[in-house]
């Protein structure tokens, strides 16, 4: 049997095997799950080791960049944290590396989330590309949304607060719909791929 073959065979009994969970759990539907959970974890470390400490951190070191021994050496406590004199330490490191990164994360968000949907808004008030009525709701929504969570308790007891969290709830219960919907979406096609893999790969071969 060729190898594309046996495969095909392999994935099409896990295939049957993970669907087989919407009629009920059972103990070889949870081995597959282990399995595809282990399989991830080890990906992800393997992709992890490549992309941050050879990519990252060895490659400069070998090009003579000794600037990248700081992480390299802020790392080496957390591996050996069980030790009591090393430990001490470790937490200051990780609080650093999550505080940074929390800064990094939020960097992002605000120039993917904000500066860059203002700066869709705002040329469309000059050169005329959209309408007020097409440009008036999404900016609201923005604009309701942040002074909802950054200035709600200052504002619930006048009417243009109550309007504002009106605003803001409406844009919010639309934006988790879509988000839904499109998480939705996204499993039905993952399951008609896999019905399809079945009928046009599977059975043709068989």
């Amino acid at each position: 049997m060729q190898l594309y073959n046996i495969g095909v065979w392999i994935s099409a009994l896990l295939t049957l095997i993970v669907l087989s969970a919407m009629f009920r759990e059972n103990r070889v539907y949870r081995a597959v799950e282990s399995y595809f959970i282990g399989l991830s974890a080890a990906l992800l470390g393997y992709y992890l080791f490549v992309d941050v400490i050879y990519m990252r951190i060895a490659t400069p070191l070998m090009s003579g960049n000794l600037l990248y021994l700081i992480p390299l050496l802020l790392s080496i406590p957390i591996f050996f944290r069980r030790i009591p004199v090393i430990y001490r330490g470790t937490p200051w490191i990780v609080a650093m590396g999550i505080g940074v990164y929390i800064a990094v994360v939020m960097t992002r968000i605000f120039d993917g989330l904000v500066l860059r949907q203002l700066a869709l808004f705002i040329p469309t008030f000059h050169t005329g590309g959209f309408s007020w009525s097409d440009v008036t709701p999404l900016l609201s929504g923005v604009i309701a949304t942040a002074v909802l969570f950054h200035f709600s308790p200052y504002k619930k007891v006048t009417i243009s607060g109550k309007i504002f969290d009106s605003v803001a709830v409406i844009s919010m219960v639309v934006a988790l719909g879509v988000l839904l919907g499109y998480t939705v979406a996204s499993y039905i096609a993952l399951f008609v791929d896999r019905i399809y893999f079945l009928i046009e790969t599977f059975l043709k071969m068989i």
